[in-house]
């Protein structure tokens, strides 16, 4: 048998498919965060843990991280990209997002 399709102690081998391992694994009310989410194994292990109801921060690591959107300010993102017909007059508001800081500055530093 070729060593890398036998099984080990688990059960699975290097053959066993993302469904196999996952297989009645509730994820409901667990949250991932999947590096490299987009693209390779990072997607498969984001679609797989979808599959089994866990959310994912992968948009909120991505316009946290990725040199496509440095410098982007000022829009909504969803799936990795910048989502369309999303924003309102409100959305771009510099004095509502002024207060909305000193607001949230309140929030995290009690005086």
């Amino acid at each position: 048998m070729w060593i890398f399709g036998r099984k080990g102690a688990s059960g699975f081998s290097a053959c066993s498919t993302a469904e196999e391992v996952t297989q009645g694994i509730d994820g409901a009310g667990l949250t991932a965060i999947v590096t490299g989410a987009t693209s390779g194994i990072g997607i498969e292990t984001t679609r797989v843990l979808a599959l089994h109801g866990v959310h994912g921060a992968s948009t909120t690591c991505y316009v946290a991280l990725h040199p496509k959107v440095k410098g982007v300010s000022g829009e909504y993102f969803s799936d990795n990209n910048i989502a369309t017909n999303t924003t309102t007059s409100l959305a771009k508001d510099s004095e509502l997002a002024k207060k909305l800081w000193e607001f949230s500055l309140d929030l995290t530093n009690p005086k």
